[in-house]
């Protein structure tokens, strides 16, 4: 479901939302807010606040790539079974974050629920909607969160793997590293965002 889809479908309820749970390439991120804020408003701030974690990330991790490649050489890294799959599991966790960061800024879907608050006859016209799963936090009584257990994608916990690097020869990893620092532009390092999975 899209940001626009998800908008109207809230805004056509009195509920206020409280947090947005997202899933986008294998990473899973949580944005929850203490001020009233609209529906088109915490997804925004969702997305922005996504997006600089996502880059803060690719650049830390462009600068792990940078060391491992300015030490070894190519033939160093094929020669070494660690340093191999050091450099594999680094521009796989290159490619995710990328991948992650595609989704976030063109605006694909990547929310799977949103925590919500209101009174209790929105709470109860919500639950009506049998196209809405939800489950209702017995700690706040005016409040439905989503059970994230039964919602999350199908994919949740499957490890995100870059195909390509799987057939990729060991002595072209360097390169392709050095192919990855190139395509990464200086960024500016900004507040970090709670993404679960890193």
């Amino acid at each position: 479901m899209g940001d626009s889809e998800i908008s109207a479908l809230i805004n056509s309820y009195e509920v206020s939302p409280k947090a947005v749970f997202m899933w986008m390439s294998g990473l899973s991120a949580t944005h929850r807010v203490n001020d009233d804020m609209t529906v088109d408003e915490i997804i925004l701030s969702a997305r922005n606040e996504t997006e600089n974690f996502l880059l803060n990330s690719i650049e830390a991790n462009n600068m792990r790539l940078q060391r491992l490649s300015s030490s070894y050489s190519a033939e160093q890294i094929a020669s070494d079974k660690i340093l191999e799959n050091q450099a594999r599991s680094l521009l796989n966790i290159q490619s995710q974050l990328e991948s992650a960061l595609d989704i976030v800024k063109s605006g694909g879907p990547m929310i799977y629920g949103l925590e919500v608050s209101g009174d209790q006859k929105a709470l109860s016209q919500l639950r009506s909607n049998g196209n809405i799963e939800m489950s209702i936090s017995t700690a706040l009584s005016n409040t439905i969160s989503i059970d994230r257990r039964s919602l999350k994608p199908e994919a949740y916990r499957q490890e995100y793997r870059d195909n390509s690097l799987i057939e990729t020869n060991s002595i072209e990893l360097h390169s392709m590293m050095l192919e990855k620092i190139d395509d990464v532009p200086d960024l500016l390092f900004m507040k970090p965002h709670n993404l679960d999975n890193l």
